[in-house]
């Protein structure tokens, strides 16, 4: 998956990560995998998105000596799907290449309820999700040039994942990176 901040279509974005790695289109099986996950209660295709993810030929590399951190869901979200899905996919990676020396850390928190996003546009979805985070104090006790790798389940036009990295940049973090499982095309 090419570099999304080299997309045409995020060309004018203010990208704040280095790079991102998407392991694989959003279509087909990949959309019905996640649409389980995410609004069907099964936290147990975490497991399977985790395996496919590791299979990606870059991923290993990607996410060697790094601190993954999930997209925060809002609490009343979180509350009714009963899991964050990206925190489920963190687990799966971590507990499943314990060889690429992970760590995990819950860097950010969702500062507002935001609308779905899955019918918005990119503007809108950039308006959507401004200002829907802020770090925790555990940003504080995190070496600064840390690699840093936010997780989230799909990427389509890279607003929220962009949103947590300006918050992370904020902190003083330098090696900012993002990884989905799928690029909605």
């Amino acid at each position: 998956m090419p570099n999304i901040a080299l997309c045409p279509k995020c060309a004018d974005m203010n990208i704040a990560y280095k790079r991102v790695l998407c392991t694989t289109a959003y279509n087909g099986s990949i959309i019905n995998l996640i649409h389980a996950l995410k609004y069907k209660n099964a936290p147990y295709i975490a497991k399977d998105l985790a395996q496919l993810a590791l299979l990606h030929p870059e991923t290993e590399t990607f996410l060697r000596d790094a601190i993954l951190v999930a997209v925060p869901l809002s609490f009343t979200r979180k509350l009714k799907r009963g899991y964050n899905q990206s925190e489920e996919i963190v687990r799966e990676i971590t507990k499943r290449a314990p060889h690429l020396n992970i760590k995990t850390a819950k860097l950010l928190k969702r500062t507002k309820q935001t609308s779905t996003q899955t019918r918005l546009g990119r503007n809108e979805r950039m308006k959507n999700v401004a200002k829907a985070f802020t770090h925790t104090p555990q940003c504080n006790t995190i070496d600064k040039n840390q690699k840093i790798v936010i997780v989230d389940d799909v990427i389509t036009t890279a607003s929220t994942i962009n949103e947590c990295a300006k918050i992370l940049k904020k902190c003083g973090f330098k090696n900012i990176f993002a990884f989905s499982i799928a690029k909605r095309m």
